[in-house]
């Protein structure tokens, strides 16, 4: 430790002084003293003034030296409690200790972690001394680690308790602390907290996962419409054929109606892989809630208490409306199918809210599902469904939204419901929440960003299905690579008095109607085929000046979107949708009447 220089410097200088007064003083005093007694006196007096000039001096030079001491104090003071602050304020737990694994300091989220309000509590401390001293030994080896030289750093993952009894994951580093002659004298730890990042990472994780499963959903969906559209249109020719009560008949009718639930199944997997056919228009949620709320309180009647909380105006939404009563009958089933014993069903509005400002960089909440980019910032209207069943334990929740997967027995549910949710709300630009425990209800929550401006015509119109089915004297040039999807459509379209072309490609079709005979009314082309597509298609008649009318029949729904000048009869199609499409289309591009 350094000595203070004041105090030399005063010893230095009283040195000097005493010597230099010594040595000319007394000349000085023989010289004018006169005789023995004036002698005396005035080396009395020079002895005085010896010891107060000196008492003046050293008075001065301890006082500065006290000084200086004071603002050394001073600086370490304040240097300490900029340390302490840093050290409070840095997130991570941070501590260190000697070499035998006693605590030398630590910060205050550390000292608070092991019980102590003040970090200074913590000094002298053991880990057998902390709440975990069960595993005193594992921080021990780790600790020896450090210690013995063998390791600079180390980094490894703990999972501790919270004490709500949830888990809070860390990062633990070590570093050892060396003298300045290279020495280990303990060690500096530091605990970072990353739950937030753990569950981004799962959030994530679990969003690829189903974005993987709705890419191979909409293939497989794709293939199994123009399966669909074959036996369905096919079994509604032979049903027109055949007596109802005969026994072919009604073997028929089982086949359509096994077809026509199928058809729904393919529909839900499009709804999962946000291929859904949707009618937007401004929809507004609280008039939706109060046109379902009487039939909802039917379906619950008994067991259950049902509540509607849709007071006060909200703003509308973009949305289709029947997809919306969709969603929100499919959450109440699911609701009531988790309390066989009854329970209580509430439907909530809430907003319109921001949530969070993704411009501001703010994390959205954790609860969020299957979230792998942040949805657009603005304001959001929520429909919720809370219940009080019986939950979900994490497991089942991280999977509760991919296709086929169902907790209820065999036969009571196909798993495709709440799918279909999670991917119509992603269509809409929304998002769909889930909070739930085991034991402790569950609440979905489907998010609708605001409508801002005027909502977009319909892109489609439904079809009436009043009436019998029109007939036409047109001829229709039909495009598709698939032989028995072209033969069903030529018979159906037959049936109802067109002439039908048909072409396995858009090559060939191209080069029959550049043959120009017979004449085409109406093109109506597979939108996905090997060599030329159906976009190629039309592009090749639009160079070439051809105006004959095109329409585009495709499995990829939200590939049809992207063309919204162009008519579309999406598949699968039944024959009555195949037979009406065609003649809404040819009427609509001004072809003669039928």
């Amino acid at each position: 430790m350094k000595l203070s220089r004041a105090p030399l410097i005063a010893a230095l200088v009283y040195a000097v002084v005493g010597v230099l007064w010594i040595t000319f003083s007394d000349a000085a005093v023989v010289s004018v003293a006169r005789d023995a007694d004036a002698l005396i006196q005035l080396q009395r007096w020079k002895g005085w003034l010896y010891v107060a000039a000196t008492s003046v001096l050293v008075y001065g030079l301890v006082a500065a030296s006290l000084r200086s001491e004071h603002r050394l104090a001073r600086r370490l003071r304040l240097a300490e409690e900029r340390l302490r602050l840093v050290l409070d304020t840095i997130p991570s737990r941070v501590l260190w200790k000697d070499r035998a694994g006693r605590y030398l300091g630590g910060n205050r989220r550390f000292a608070e972690d092991a019980g102590y309000q003040d970090p200074d509590d913590l000094v002298g401390r053991t880990d057998e001394e902390m709440p975990w001293a069960h595993d005193a030994s594992r921080v021990r080896e780790s600790d020896e680690a450090i210690l013995s030289g063998r390791a600079e750093r180390l980094d490894y993952e703990i999972v501790l308790p919270t004490r709500d009894g949830g888990q809070r994951h860390e990062v633990v580093t070590k570093v050892p602390l060396r003298s300045p002659d290279g020495e280990i004298t303990g060690l500096l730890a530091s605990y970072e907290d990353i739950t937030g990042r753990k569950l981004a990472e799962r959030q994530l994780r679990h969003a690829q996962k189903l974005r993987a499963i709705g890419e191979l959903t909409s293939g497989v969906t794709h293939d199994f419409k123009n399966v669909l559209s074959v036996i369905i249109a096919n079994a509604e020719l032979l049903e027109r054929a055949l007596e109802a009560d005969t026994e072919e008949g009604r073997t028929v009718a089982d086949i359509l109606s096994a077809s026509r639930s199928a058809a729904g199944m393919v529909r839900k997997l499009l709804g999962f892989s946000r291929e859904s056919d949707l009618t937007l228009a401004a929809v507004d949620l609280r008039g939706v809630v109060r046109n379902v709320a009487p039939m909802l309180s039917r379906l619950l009647a008994g067991r259950f208490r049902f509540d509607v909380e849709a007071g006060g105006d909200v703003p509308p939404v973009l949305a289709d409306i029947d997809v919306v009563e969709q969603m929100l009958l499919n959450l109440i089933t699911n609701a009531r199918d988790a309390m066989p014993d009854g329970g209580e069903i509430r439907i909530r509005l809430v907003g319109p809210t921001s949530l969070w400002d993704a411009e501001r960089g703010d994390a959205p909440p954790m609860h969020v599902i299957g979230l792998d980019t942040p949805p657009a910032p603005g304001r959001y209207i929520g429909l919720e469904v809370e219940d009080t069943g019986h939950g979900m334990a994490p497991e089942v929740a991280e999977r509760i939204f991919e296709p086929f997967y169902t907790t209820k027995p065999t036969g009571q549910g196909t798993g495709l419901g709440l799918s279909m949710v999670y991917g119509l709300m992603r269509q809409l630009g929304g998002f769909v929440t889930l909070q739930t425990a085991e034991g402790e209800g569950a609440t979905f929550g489907l998010w609708f960003p605001v409508l801002v401006g005027e909502a977009p015509a319909a892109a489609r119109q439904r079809p009436s299905t009043a009436g019998s089915l029109p007939r036409g004297v047109e001829t229709v040039l039909l495009v598709d690579d698939q032989e028995d999807l072209r033969r069903t459509g030529s018979r159906v379209l037959r049936r109802f008095g067109y002439t039908v072309l048909e072409a396995a490609d858009g090559a060939e079709a191209l080069a029959m109607l550049r043959r120009g005979s017979p004449r085409v009314d109406l093109v109506l082309t597979d939108y996905v085929m090997p060599g030329m597509d159906g976009i190629a298609l039309v592009d090749a008649m639009h160079a070439e000046g051809m105006g004959i009318p095109v329409a585009l029949t495709s499995g990829f729904a939200g590939l049809v979107e992207q063309h919204p000048g162009l008519p579309a009869i999406p598949k699968p199609w039944t024959m009555e949708e195949l037979v009406r499409g065609v003649r809404r289309i040819l009427d609509g591009a001004g072809a003669p009447p039928a």
